[in-house]
């Protein structure tokens, strides 16, 4: 982990998901309904991290939480 001291929008610690997404999780993820925000979009869904086709993912972004949170 690379940790920079700058804050949002400007990011602030970079890490790569070795394992990646499967074509499963890039469908699921690609059919999902969507709403715009401030210059992007972000899924209806508000707990898509909680779907079982996602746990792998789940797990990778909270291990990144948790690491940054100890580094910092």
């Amino acid at each position: 982990m690379v940790i920079i001291e700058n804050l949002f929008p400007t990011p602030i610690g970079f890490f790569k998901f070795e394992e990646g997404l499967t074509e499963t999780q890039k469908t699921f993820l690609s059919e999902q309904d969507q709403r715009p925000n401030d210059g992007n979009t972000s899924s209806v869904d508000k707990y898509i991290l909680k779907q079982k086709k996602l746990a792998n993912l789940t797990t990778f972004i909270e291990k990144c939480a948790h690491e940054y949170l100890m580094a910092t």
